[in-house]
């Protein structure tokens, strides 16, 4: 948690609420006072704000890639918002080791198993790396799905934690970490089912 993140949330939220209007399904589902992982799928830049509008008491420490800390301004604003970099093309320990620190404080990972935005209705194939810093963490997994409009109308909903433990616990790590990435994936693809049929691509 940083006073930087809590004061854009504070500044942002009653305004986004009314350029947005978002429609937040699965308030139950959201964590309070546990470390934990969110996963969500990625539409857009802004979608950890998106969250913190929708869940404004829930602060979430974001890893990002790496890329965006290339200006010294801008990584310094993604610092202090409580985000890490995270290096996509090898297996990048310093911020496996960060995201177990950020569970063990008792405070929200937030992770975008896509790896990258994706502007489509269907969700791109999910990483590993995403199942295996849940893992190490070894925490609930909660899901995440955003939907709506380029920029507004949206709808955010929450569901319930994934017990990782009870998944494919008999394979072997290589086999088991696919299925807890499937697993995944289908529990964010599944929160569309929660509300009726109203169109949000």
């Amino acid at each position: 948690m940083t006073k930087l993140y809590d004061a854009a949330v504070f500044v942002c939220t009653p305004i986004l609420r009314l350029i947005w209007r978002p429609r937040i399904v699965g308030r139950e589902n959201i964590p309070h006072n546990q470390g934990c992982v969110l996963i969500s799928n990625h539409r857009r830049w802004w979608d950890p704000l998106l969250i913190a509008v929708c869940a404004p008491r829930l602060t979430v420490n974001w890893l990002a890639k790496k890329e965006l800390y290339k200006n010294k301004l801008f990584s310094a604003v993604l610092r202090g918002l409580g985000t890490y970099p995270v290096d996509r093309s090898r297996a990048d320990t310093a911020s496996v080791r960060w995201c177990i620190e950020v569970v063990q404080k008792n405070e929200v990972l937030g992770i975008f198993p896509e790896g990258t935005r994706n502007k489509q209705k269907e969700m791109l194939p999910f990483e590993n790396g995403a199942a295996f810093c849940a893992l190490k963490c070894g925490c609930p997994v909660y899901p995440v799905q955003i939907r709506g409009k380029k920029t507004c109308k949206k709808r955010v909903a929450f569901g319930p934690p994934l017990d990782l433990a009870a998944i494919s616990p008999e394979k072997r790590s290589a086999e088991r970490l696919k299925d807890i990435t499937a697993a995944m994936r289908q529990s964010i693809e599944e929160l569309s089912k929660l509300d009726g049929p109203e169109d949000w691509t």
